[in-house]
């Protein structure tokens, strides 16, 4: 029994892991330095005795990492998003060992996916919610809604209908420009969580929809032209008497 115990001791003692601390945040596919701290006393030499990394496969690289003062590092560059954990060995005389963790994000930057998912929903209720109304609403009565105003002098009113109007009824324009905020979000989804079947897709789309929103733009500059050349003929119409109200 009391060989079990010392056993067990001992085992504890050459295996000490404390609580796995974070030694940072860094970026795929980036060199980093995997670094620990020796602090025994003058650590003679310390070991990377293992790596597990987040797809849960363990490595056993079991290499010497090089030493600058009471610091050691070994130089590695990750190739998968999420955290690592890894266990070091060194010490002056009997082996002390520690178990500690790094994260790696696309960018080597704090990730929000709970944020992404929520403006995701947002952004995809918005664009249901104008494709419901460009379908219920009457463009019509809207468009002689908008000549009253200016026959009553309301300005203010008619200049903010007149843009509501003309972004509305441009349909195409509309879901482009919803669907832009949608191809960021997924497109940050897919590089956090290191889709590599997707990244490559993503990249490319997101390269033609930047592009692609410029063109739109000039589209919506051109049917807004043309619909500010005929609500000024049909305002000209109202000013020569056409209107009951001047």
């Amino acid at each position: 029994m009391k060989n079990q115990i010392l056993i067990a001791f001992m085992f504890i003692f050459m295996f000490s892991l404390v609580s796995a601390d974070s030694i940072g945040l860094f970026e795929l596919n980036k060199p980093m330095e995997i670094t620990n701290y020796c602090e025994t006393g003058d650590c003679t030499f310390m070991n990377l005795t293992s790596l597990k990394v987040p797809n849960g496969t363990i490595l056993y690289p079991n290499a010497e990492m090089t030493k600058n003062s009471q610091t050691f590092n070994y130089s590695y560059t990750p190739s998968k998003i999420g955290e690592y954990s890894f266990i070091t060995c060194g010490s002056p005389g009997i082996a002390v060992c520690d178990r500690d963790t790094f994260t790696v994000s696309f960018n080597g930057n704090e990730t929000f996916t709970n944020v992404n998912i929520i403006l995701l929903i947002f952004f995809t209720f918005l664009l249901l919610g104008a494709i419901y109304m460009s379908r219920h609403i009457d463009y019509e009565k809207w468009y002689k809604n908008i000549l009253n105003k200016y026959r009553y002098r309301n300005f203010f009113k008619m200049t903010a209908s007149m843009v509501g109007y003309n972004f509305i009824k441009n349909t195409f324009g509309v879901y482009y420009l919803l669907g832009f905020p949608i191809m960021l979000i997924l497109t940050d989804i897919v590089f956090t969580y290191n889709i590599i079947s997707l990244t490559g897709i993503m990249e490319v789309l997101m390269f033609v929809y930047t592009w692609g929103v410029l063109l739109v733009g000039l589209m919506l500059g051109g049917q807004l032209h043309e619909f500010i050349t005929k609500i000024v003929d049909d305002m000209k119409d109202l000013d020569w008497g056409f209107g009951d109200d001047k």
